[in-house]
C-alpha cells in the first residue's frame, strides 16, 4: 500500500483558521452545519470576520483584523449546552428567554440559523476566547464565549458608519 492510495476516494477538506485566545469584535458572516466525512459525522460552525482586537491573551498570536475565522462545535456530551450558551450570547438572551418554547433557542431556531436564509448574518458580536485544559487528557483547547455587541448601550458597540465600510465575504477562507 502506497502513501497516496486513498486520495482518489478522499473528500477535500477546508482550510480552517480557528479563533485564537483573546477578545474580539466580530461580524457573524455565516452559520452552517458541516459534514465531516473523515470523522463520520456533522458539526456546527460559525464563520466570523474579525472587526477589532479588543485584548490579547498571553503570548498567543491574535486573530487578524479583516480576516475570517471559524469556530467549530463538534457533537459531544456538552454539545447541547454549548449551543444554547452560544446562542444566548449571540442573541443577547438570558436563561429564561433562551428556554422559551417558541422564541428561545429551540431545534427550529437552530435549523433556521443554518438554513439558506442565514438570519444571523451581519450580527456584531464580542468574542471572548481563552485556553482551557481538558480534565480527561490534559490537552489545551480554546474555549469561546459570545456576547451580542450591536445592542444599545454595549461598551464595544460598533457604529453604523464603521459597519457600512465592512464588506461581507460571500466565500469564506475558512471552511
Amino acid at each position: 500500500m502506497g502513501l497516496f492510495d486513498g486520495v482518489r476516494e478522499a473528500n477535500p477538506t477546508g482550510s480552517y483558521r480557528y479563533i485564537q485566545p483573546g477578545k474580539y469584535l466580530a461580524l457573524l458572516i455565516g452559520c452552517k452545519q458541516v459534514d465531516r466525512p473523515q470523522k463520520k459525522g456533522l458539526a456546527y460552525a460559525n464563520e466570523l470576520l474579525i472587526l477589532k482586537v479588543l485584548a490579547t491573551e498571553g503570548d498567543h498570536t491574535p486573530c487578524v483584523v479583516g480576516s475570517t475565522y471559524s469556530h467549530m462545535v463538534t457533537p459531544n456530551v456538552y454539545f447541547d449546552s454549548t449551543m444554547k450558551a452560544m446562542f444566548m450570547g449571540i442573541m443577547g438572551m438570558d436563561e429564561e428567554q433562551a428556554a422559551h418554547p417558541k422564541d428561545g433557542v429551540t431545534v427550529e431556531f437552530l435549523e433556521a440559523v443554518v438554513g439558506d436564509d442565514q438570519p444571523l448574518q451581519g450580527t456584531v458580536i464580542e468574542i471572548h476566547a481563552w485556553t482551557k485544559i481538558t480534565k480527561e487528557k490534559g490537552v489545551p483547547f480554546t474555549q469561546v464565549e459570545y456576547v451580542r455587541s450591536n445592542i444599545e448601550g454595549h461598551p464595544n458597540q460598533i457604529t453604523e458608519e464603521e459597519l457600512a465600510d465592512v464588506e461581507i465575504p460571500t466565500e469564506y477562507t475558512s471552511a
